[in-house]
């Protein structure tokens, strides 16, 4: 996952990435799930962004290592 680089002041960020069976862009949703639509992805500050995009890594390599 990458991490923002810069953020302009009253900027916000949502979180994406592709889903690994079929490489469709997925959106972070404030439940923690992934939405195949933009409209349902958490807007995050740029204060919470890294702790968010932390919680979905460690997540995500739980899922691995389970291998679901």
């Amino acid at each position: 996952m990458k991490r923002a680089i810069r953020i302009g002041a009253g900027e916000a960020l949502v979180l994406t990435a592709n889903r690994l069976l079929d490489g469709l862009i997925v959106w972070r949703a404030a439940d923690g799930t992934w939405q195949r639509s933009i409209a349902h992805a958490a807007v995050l500050s740029p204060e919470d962004y890294e702790s968010v995009l932390e919680t979905a890594t460690k997540s995500a390599e739980r899922r691995c290592r389970r291998g679901l």
